[in-house]
């Protein structure tokens, strides 16, 4: 729930800072903030403020044995058991959201129920609101054990994921740099 937790505290921010996108990545994620701002430059301004991006997973089996240690109850409850597969979600270790989906999502965020699944609970809140649901697959988001580590140099994508220890991040530094 810690991570669920502090996505929702991170909602606040939109009254403290100035942004166009908010970004969340994991602790193992290599980002790369030149590419991934350049992707967003493109887009239009409509379209960037109401944005949801990231790597869609589209048939992702929901645990329902209350004893796992994945299960989520609270989800479980919400979807009245109902669902075999959660609806298409963004995967963690990259997501981006727009300006105007945060706002909206601060005016209610004291509502907004904290799920075991993280990912899956960005995409329910976000449902709520009017949004632009861009999956860019692993085209721009690598996945292949930190594949900036040893891999020769390949166009940069926004992230590369797992990179589990300094040597990895250092590799991704050294091979991309800032990207």
């Amino acid at each position: 729930r810690f991570i669920a937790e502090k996505v929702r505290e991170m909602i606040k921010l939109v009254d403290r800072f100035q942004f166009q996108v908010m970004v969340k990545t994991d602790d193992d994620t290599f980002l790369c903030l030149h590419t991934l701002g350049k992707f967003l430059a493109r887009l239009p301004d409509k379209k960037r403020t109401r944005l949801y991006l990231g790597n869609a997973q589209k048939r992702t089996h929901i645990i329902k044995d209350p004893n796992h240690s994945q299960h989520d109850e609270i989800y479980d409850h919400l979807v009245e058991g109902k669902l075999d597969f959660y609806p298409k979600y963004m995967q963690g270790s990259l997501y981006a959201l727009g300006y105007e989906l945060v706002e909206n999502l601060n005016r209610v965020r004291d509502n907004l129920k904290v799920f075991r699944n993280e990912d899956v609970m960005v995409n329910v809140w976000t449902s709520a609101f009017q949004r632009e649901f861009v999956d860019v697959g692993k085209k721009f988001i690598a996945f292949r054990n930190c594949s900036c580590f040893g891999y020769g140099r390949e166009p940069p994508k926004f992230s590369y994921h797992p990179c589990k220890d300094t040597k990895q991040l250092e590799g991704c530094f050294h091979n991309y740099g800032q990207c």
